[in-house]
């Protein structure tokens, strides 16, 4: 069955946090030809009056709604190498390739992973347009993801460094072909990367159908906030 992908994910709105990442977004459809349907939009993503209630803050970074979460909500920053990003911060991290796990809303992601490895290139744009980049080989991804469809690819910047940030969505190889109007992805998985210092710095966060009705502005929140040090800044 033939696809055609929508950049539903982002519909949803963006999160709102006291120094929002820029992005310059170059989101795109990827049409796979013949009987075509929008399938992300089908994901059961609950609408943003039915997501669970995140922390929302104030343009001076006060938190303007807490329920199901400590007055004192905050953030902590995780490190792997030189990599950072900041989690909620009773979130539990089953680190470092593990699951997210949220105390008010349960399973939140099956990984997340910061890993940075060499790379012949100076920085990210040395690899191409976001939106052009093939990236099982760029990235190093597994095989299986040659199959995920591109639905949103941005470009942000972070201390200094270009990050490539892109929503990939992974459905079935084979549909029910009872299912008429839709072929659902299983998988929805966010990715950011950047180059600095000679290395190509990686997030991966994975999240099953499940997980991102129940997180997935914040996973995507999250994934905005991986970032390396400025070159002269200690790490």
């Amino acid at each position: 069955m033939s696809l055609l992908v929508v950049n539903s994910l982002a519909l949803l709105p963006a999160p709102r946090s006291p120094q929002p990442p820029h992005h310059d977004h170059l989101s795109r459809r990827v049409l796979l030809g013949g009987a075509t349907f929008a399938a992300l939009s089908a994901l059961p993503v609950a609408s943003w009056a039915d997501m669970p209630v995140l922390p929302e803050y104030d343009a001076e970074g006060k938190p303007l709604n807490l329920q199901g979460y400590l007055e004192d909500v905050a953030f902590r920053t995780v490190k792997v190498g030189p990599t950072t990003a900041n989690l909620l911060r009773d979130w539990k991290w089953e680190g470092p390739a593990g699951g997210l796990i949220d105390p008010v809303q349960g399973d939140t992601a099956t990984m997340m992973q910061l890993s940075s490895t060499d790379s012949a290139f100076a920085k990210v744009e040395d690899l191409g347009k976001p939106e052009n980049v093939q990236l099982v080989k760029a990235l190093g991804l597994e095989p299986e993801l040659i199959r995920a469809d591109m639905v949103a690819a941005a470009k942000r910047k972070s201390q200094g460094t270009t990050f490539y940030d892109y929503d990939l969505a992974l459905s079935p190889k084979t549909c029910n072909q009872e299912m008429a109007t839709a072929c659902l992805p299983t998988k929805v998985i966010l990715l950011s990367a950047g180059i600095s210092g000679g290395q190509l710095h990686i997030m991966r966060i994975d999240a099953d159908a499940v997980q991102w009705k129940r997180a997935g502005v914040a996973l995507r929140l999250l994934r905005s906030s991986f970032a390396v040090p400025a070159a002269g800044e200690p790490s």
